[in-house]
């Protein structure tokens, strides 16, 4: 029978790094504490005991200024804070992929997102990073979307041992819904790349084999998962947790095709183990998945019998398109290069290099090419019994691997795709002898729904890290790239540049990208400063009251703004518009100078009113009663009426937007004399009243008349009260 495996077996990176972490302290510290199994399988926690770590459930069995390795799955946020206070030194084995989740949901609260969780809500891994935040809804793969109600923007983050395929179900599910009600749904492809792996790997197992063995613990649950992708293909799959376990599996001699899978914390000598014992039991051969070859243990005389057949049939082996050769120049000529291929078994084998393949840059030159010089050249076709290559297709290739060795140390670089996955997972493409993949979620910030409409689009892409590619950039000559890195460095660096010019009263330009409306009820105007949206207030659009912005303010025009105050750290900003523009008032100070006599006519005298308005024709003015006429008036209907033409003066702006007005100003002067003669009289009658008055008190033969006329009114008035008192 054939053994059909997966092609990762044992742990995966976050188990393995947790493991390692927690022998190191056990190497270290004589005792070591951990908070549940450090992964859910019973054989190595055994092992790990036996070692002396000790595993508790109740944190209050650990004692203070212990040494504690936090699991691979992670720990809640109250756990840690309490061990913190026990002062206990803290390891943490949390794995790279999960605290990848726990940063992003953290981080998305924090943004105004409110948290989806898919997944077993009593997972150890689930309760850890949802501690960390408090708007969370948990869900499960229902069609109900009742709570896209809640919020205007989710966040959905999934357990990374859960179903990959139950994740993409509802997360189409989700966007397609979410898209209907006009919401915002981010998606963070959190499952780990290890367990989509073993999962497809799974399905493909289970549809060629007749009896599949799932080796690991039952309560692991990616373990769990691949038991029940199986178990739904092929009925004879067996849960195999120890060697013992095989004693269940039936009719063992007639199986034909075994499926071997196991789970992320399932140890690798235990999954060799078991195929040992198997194929010992049915003398069997092992068959990876992979490329289905049959590797056999093979004597040295077969070996070299193969090899020698080998050898004697290379030369029927036909080339390939874009298989790189060694040739050797037989002549050149105008034409191109004659040539043989230098191999032990093509030396009658005529080669053509045209000339047009030749040189990358400049022309081709047939002297430099001399009989007896080694090219390499990769192969374009076989025609008419002739072998067709190209020196420049090469040199071509030989320049971009250059390249691609740049980009493995981390150089950013624009590339075209051309094409993408058959699953449409990625974008794909070849530069010299590498691949180079772009996963949809690396391409922007937002999910990516289609992504054939990348296709003949330059991007800017930089290789993922080893923990964000799950060490895929280790694959032979692949790179794993992303657009969203430099993406997210670059809106970094904006917003650090933006928040640094923004303080209050700064006077910045931004572009008006939409107006704001609630209920139908406009609020305001979104202003694009350096691509980050602001808000200016509709009562801070304008001194004049407005019913919407548009009346003030034109979409995809630049004005200048003003902060009037900001919020970084919910990512808000205030702007004022009106208060760099000029005040009514201001305006109609500037359009009449005081001093400036000016006609209108009286459009209003409210009736029992002090003042009148007066029609400028553009503006308007008032002119109150007291500046009406020189002489006292006891209504403005006595001396104006409605339609009347005057001719006034202006004396200043009112609060109310209306041009202050003198009548009496801009009416002629009168002359001095008479002015004089007016004084004189009153004078003259004030002073005659005080010396009757006076010479009631104050004996005429004593005081003249002459001298009552020199007095002025303040002496007369203390001479009254010293007569008053000498009269007492």
């Amino acid at each position: 029978m054939k053994i059909l495996t997966q092609k990762i077996i044992g742990f995966c990176k976050g188990v393995e790094r947790s493991i390692e972490l927690l022998n190191n302290a056990l190497d270290t510290y004589k005792q070591v504490y951990m908070l549940g199994e450090i992964i859910n399988n019973r054989l190595v926690v055994d092992s790990l005991k036996k070692k002396g770590a000790i595993f508790v459930n109740d944190i209050e069995k650990i004692p203070n200024n212990s040494v504690v390795v936090i699991r691979a799955h992670g720990e809640s946020k109250e756990n840690i804070d309490y061990l913190n206070q026990k002062s206990c030194k803290i390891i943490d084995a949390t794995c790279p992929k999960v605290q990848i989740v726990r940063d992003e949901v953290v981080k998305k609260e924090a943004e105004g997102y409110k948290v989806l969780i898919l997944g077993n809500p009593m997972h150890p891994e689930v309760l850890g990073f949802s501690s960390l935040i408090k708007n969370k809804l948990f869900i499960d793969e229902s069609d109900n979307f009742d709570f896209l109600s809640e919020s205007d923007k989710f966040f959905l983050v999934t357990q990374t041992s859960y179903n990959y395929n139950k994740h993409t179900i509802y997360a189409q599910n989700l966007s397609k819904n979410a898209d209907i009600q006009n919401k915002l749904v981010v998606i963070l492809d959190s499952i780990c790349y290890t367990t989509k792996e073993r999962q497809n790997s799974a399905v493909e197992i289970a549809n060629q084999a007749d009896t599949v063995l799932v080796i690991g613990d039952k309560i692991s649950s990616n373990t769990t998962k691949l038991f029940e992708i199986s178990n739904k293909i092929c009925k004879n799959t067996y849960f195999v947790t120890t060697i013992s376990d095989l004693k269940s599996v039936k009719n063992k001699e007639s199986i034909k095709t075994l499926g071997i899978l196991s789970g992320a914390s399932t140890p690798k000598e235990l999954v060799l183990e078991v195929i040992k014992v198997m194929s010992e039991l049915n003398k069997t051969e092992e068959q990876k998945l992979e490329d289905q070859n049959v590797n056999e243990q093979k004597s040295k005389e077969e070996q070299f019998a193969e090899l020698m057949e080998k050898s004697l049939t290379e030369s029927e082996k036909p080339i390939k398109p874009g298989e790189m050769r060694e040739v050797e120049v037989v002549f050149a000529d105008e034409t191109g290069l004659r040539c043989n291929l230098v191999e032990t078994h093509r030396k009658a084998d005529m080669c053509f290099i045209d000339k047009d393949e030749v040189e990358m840059e400049g022309d081709y030159d047939a002297d430099k090419y001399k009989p007896g010089d080694i090219i390499k050249a990769v192969f374009l076709r076989h025609e008419n019994q002739q072998f067709y290559f190209s020196k420049k297709a090469y040199d071509k290739r030989q320049i971009e691997n250059e390249k691609a060795e740049k980009i493995l140390q981390g150089e950013d670089f624009k590339f075209t795709f051309h094409r993408t996955t058959p699953n449409n997972s990625c974008l794909i493409g070849k530069m010299g002898d590498y691949s180079i993949l772009v996963p949809a979620s690396q391409i922007t910030f937002r999910h990516v729904k289609d992504i054939t409409k990348y296709v003949g689009k330059e991007l800017r892409l930089r290789i993922l890290p080893p923990e964000d590619s799950e060490n895929k950039n280790t694959r032979k000559r692949t790179i794993f790239a992303s657009q969203k890195l430099i993406l997210e460095e670059e809106k970094a660096s904006k917003e650090e540049a933006f928040w640094a010019k923004i303080d209050v009263n700064n006077v910045l330009e931004g572009k008006v990208k939409r107006f704001g409306y609630k209920d139908d009820k406009p609020f305001g105007a979104f202003v694009s400063i350096d691509g980050h949206d602001c808000l200016a207030h509709i009562g801070d659009l304008s001194w004049t009251k407005i019913e919407k912005p548009e009346e003030v303010l034109e979409i995809g025009k630049v004005y200048e703004f003003v902060v009037l105050n900001f919020d970084r750290e919910n990512n808000r900003v205030s702007l004022g518009y009106k208060q760099l523009q000029k005040r009514p008032h201001e305006i109609l100070a500037e359009k009449y100078p005081i001093g400036t006599i000016v006609k209108g006519t009286v459009k209003e005298i409210p009736e029992k009113g002090f003042f009148a308005v007066i029609d400028l024709s553009e503006d308007e003015g008032i002119v109150y009663i007291s500046e009406i006429a020189d002489k006292f008036i006891e209504s403005i209907s006595d001396e104006l009426t409605v339609g009347q033409e005057i001719e006034a003066k202006v004396i200043g702006t009112e609060r109310f937007n209306k041009v202050k007005l003198s009548i009496k100003q801009a009416a002629p002067s009168k002359e001095p004399a008479e002015k004089f003669s007016k004084s004189t009289k009153e004078n003259s009658k004030h002073k005659k009243n005080q010396q009757t008055e006076s010479n009631e008190y104050i004996s005429s033969e004593s005081m003249g008349a002459t001298l009552a006329d020199l007095l002025d009114e303040e002496t007369a008035k203390k001479l009254k009260e010293t007569a008053k008192n000498n009269k007492k």
